[in-house]
């Protein structure tokens, strides 16, 4: 949903065409894209201090909504924002933290729906599409598994009944894939692909969880050869499959050495994605592949990512 509409939309700093500001989350509703942020009074005495989610159509710069934030929430940056459609017309808000914040706003009233702090959460959320949600929680003991539990259920965060229907060892991530023009019948049922912490293992599961099939990086890229002593890394966005390493490489730079290649898989038409190989940063947390649909392109494969010696994230596209 929100992950990668809108990376490209006119809130590109205007000193530099390539770059995005981060800061900021982004959906789009209605065929406009909407902006959510935190703002605050920061110029008035700190007894006076407030801050508020601020909900805004950057087509046509109207503020939808404005919520004041409690004081459990009210320091937090935008950083801590997690922001999604809920449904083609609820905005579900969440602000990380020990004390989790939601906030569900229903965009075709401009109507405030619910605001709730959560208690000792503690606990992170990621989002599977409009099907599944994941809570990780930081609590001892640390070996406890990560929950997935159905949608619904987002609307009642501080009141689940329901179990989760899938649970998973806390150094895997889950994402949800579509591998349906696979020529090999038995990828047709993939919907999720499970990677593990520094490894180049793929589990590949159906639509109730179960095991399809176990790969190795290798199996999809014949002309992977593995880089010494370095970390590991996949992330999953618009179906494509981005894997990355990063090690040591023979550079002039004396400021760092780190090099990173890229190894990035299409699930939509079945092919690996060719990238020219980007000396990065080592926080590249950022790095995501998207498709993008702008006049300029038709679903070209891009990536963003942190290139070395620079603080703003930066675009990449993919050679052909």
């Amino acid at each position: 949903m929100g992950d990668s509409v809108a990376y490209e939309y006119n809130f590109i700093y205007q000193d530099s065409a390539k770059y995005i500001d981060v800061n900021k989350k982004f959906v789009k509703f209605n065929g406009h894209f909407v902006s959510v942020e935190i703002t605050n009074n920061k110029n008035k005495k700190i007894q006076d201090f407030k801050s508020y989610l601020t909900i805004t159509n950057l087509s046509t710069q109207k503020t939808i909504g404005e919520v004041e934030l409690d004081d459990k929430n009210k320091y937090k940056t935008n950083e801590y924002l997690q922001v999604i459609m809920y449904s083609d017309t609820i905005l579900w808000i969440g602000l990380k933290g020990f004390h989790y914040g939601v906030c569900i706003f229903d965009l075709t009233k401009d109507k405030l729906i619910k605001h709730f702090t959560m208690k000792a959460f503690n606990s992170i959320i990621n989002f599977i599409e409009q099907k599944y949600f994941i809570i990780t929680q930081y609590e001892l003991p640390m070996q406890l598994p990560l929950k997935v539990y159905t949608w619904a259920n987002l609307l009642n965060l501080e009141n689940i009944t329901e179990p989760p229907v899938y649970t998973f060892k806390r150094e895997c991530d889950l994402f949800p894939i579509d591998w349906s023009e696979s020529s090999i019948e038995k990828f047709n049922s993939v919907r999720f692909v499970q990677t593990h912490l520094d490894s180049t293992q793929l589990d590949f599961l159906d639509g109730i969880f179960s095991i399809v099939i176990t790969l190795n990086i290798g199996d999809l890229f014949p002309d992977y050869q593995p880089a010494p002593s370095s970390t590991k890394k996949q992330i999953v966005n618009d179906n494509c499959l981005l894997f990355m390493e990063e090690f040591n490489g023979n550079l002039a730079d004396n400021n760092s050495n780190e090099k990173t290649n890229y190894y990035c898989w299409d699930f939509t038409n079945n092919q690996p994605i060719i990238f020219t190989n980007n000396n990065l940063i080592n926080k590249n947390y950022y790095l995501t592949p998207y498709r993008d649909f702008t006049n300029r392109d038709t679903g070209k494969i891009k990536h963003v990512g942190y290139r070395k010696k620079i603080n703003s994230p930066e675009i990449f596209e993919s050679i052909g």
